[in-house]
């Protein structure tokens, strides 16, 4: 039963098909989006009084921009009403694959022979991160990368 002091939120469902994220992504690609509904197609569902749209502009209410809202951390994320769990989530997941996709393509091939080289390679794998990482990088002898593995996360 819906509360009243809680307004009812017109879902997207009930929008015209041209106006819907989803629908508009597919047909103009998603360079058409605003950010606030391409962070809506990542929620899926909006929360009760609100449709995703909503959500996610109060998330870019709240961070002041896209680009603080991929920087904050986990928690931070987790402090938006309406972004628990699946959704904290998802978000979480997105940002992180943003981050892996500017790595270097061939990770295998990647030589790391030198101090400048390292340096490169971790500004790019830990750009926009709020908190330190201690993270253990596993080179062969000829300075191949082997893996790049995350020991512990801090908060400075």
């Amino acid at each position: 039963m819906p509360r009243a002091d809680v307004p009812k939120s017109k879902g997207i469902l009930t929008w015209p098909e041209g106006e819907r994220p989803r629908e508009r992504l597919l047909r103009s690609g998603p360079q058409s989006l605003t950010d606030a509904e391409l962070l809506a197609i990542l929620l899926r569902i909006g929360v009760r009084g609100k449709s995703a749209v909503e959500l996610a502009r109060e998330i870019l209410k709240k961070f002041g921009s896209l680009r603080a809202a991929a920087e904050a951390p986990l928690s931070a994320l987790l402090g938006v009403k309406g972004l628990k769990g699946a959704k904290a989530a998802q978000l979480a997941a997105a940002i992180e694959l943003s981050r892996r996709v500017s790595l270097p393509v061939a990770r295998n091939n990647m030589s790391l022979k030198n101090t400048r080289a390292v340096a490169n390679y971790l500004r790019i794998r830990l750009h926009g991160l709020s908190e330190e990482h201690f993270r253990v990088l596993l080179l062969n002898r000829r300075g191949a990368l082997l893996e790049d593995s995350l020991l512990a996360v801090g908060s400075g």
